[in-house]
């Protein structure tokens, strides 16, 4: 398994089987390295305003500590990339696909006129971890001391640990209940090592890139350069649930809702199961 930021690997990081990560995600807990997903930083008065005119969730007004998925689609309706926000309060944090970053980055500049909006590509300076599955949660507490009550009580926000800057958002990455945990690319690590050791009582396990794609798969997630493409529209992709039915314009509205209201979706992303092989 490979892990970036040149970490030292674990005994937890090797031996592990695709079933007994499968088996971990479900009934226990795993954690991924998703530090090539695109980290944007958005920040100045006029953000969510923006974002709102420029994609298909409803993103302003956004309160601190909420997260929302939002879909960027050209003036067809197309896929452009399927995006996470993170309101930080000062500012507001954006995952991308990662090779979705540079488009996504040039996309909104392109349509920055005179509002007062600010891009910060900090991929690289950022470490990305995932932590998913039903014991997620005590990990988390556990971890950074966080108590339950204040976890349920807000969707992702910014805390010092150890004397480093950190982000939590609970996101349920692959159909799971997880969190995305954000951190210093010099502090990740130590914060992956101490993840993995308050999460060994819990059964934790890393996750190669073949158990990832079999969860996607079973959770219907779309993927950038599969599903999220300029060949399908947000209601193909299965991302009716990214779309907001009562706010304004964004790029691509008329065309999407046309779909919808006149029922001419003709593709549908669906799980097909098989009893036996």
């Amino acid at each position: 398994m490979k892990v970036s930021h040149n970490m030292e690997h674990n005994s937890l990081m090797t031996h592990t089987s695709t079933k007994s990560e499968y088996l971990a995600a479900h009934q226990e807990v795993v954690i991924a390295d998703c530090s090539t997903t695109g980290c944007i930083v958005v920040t100045g008065p006029d953000s969510l305003d923006l974002i709102n005119r420029l994609s298909t969730n409803q993103t302003d007004p956004l309160e601190p500590g909420d997260v929302v998925k939002t879909v960027f689609t050209n003036n067809k309706g197309r896929i452009l990339d399927w995006v996470t926000l993170l309101n930080l309060d000062e500012s507001v944090i954006m995952l991308t696909s990662r090779k979705a970053k540079d488009h996504i980055l040039e996309w909104i500049t392109n349509y920055t006129i005179v509002e007062e909006v600010t891009l910060q590509d900090i991929t690289k300076e950022t470490a990305h971890f995932r932590l998913m599955g039903p014991n997620a949660s005590k990990v988390v507490t556990e971890c950074f001391r966080i108590s339950n009550e204040y976890l349920d009580s807000t969707h992702c926000f910014s805390f010092e640990h150890e004397g480093k800057t950190l982000s939590i958002a609970q996101t349920n990455p692959l159909g799971l209940p997880g969190y995305d945990l954000l951190a210093s690319v010099h502090y990740a690590p130590v914060l992956w090592n101490k993840l993995i050791n308050v999460g060994s009582i819990h059964g934790i396990k890393p996750l190669s890139s073949n158990t990832i794609e079999s969860l996607r798969v079973e959770h219907s997630i779309p993927t950038y350069g599969k599903e999220l493409t300029g060949t399908y529209n947000p209601l193909e992709a299965g991302l009716s649930d990214s779309i907001s039915w009562n706010k304004g314009c964004y790029i691509g509205q008329e065309v999407i809702a046309r779909l919808w209201t006149y029922k001419k979706i003709q593709k549908y992303l669906v799980q097909i199961a098989f009893e036996s092989l």
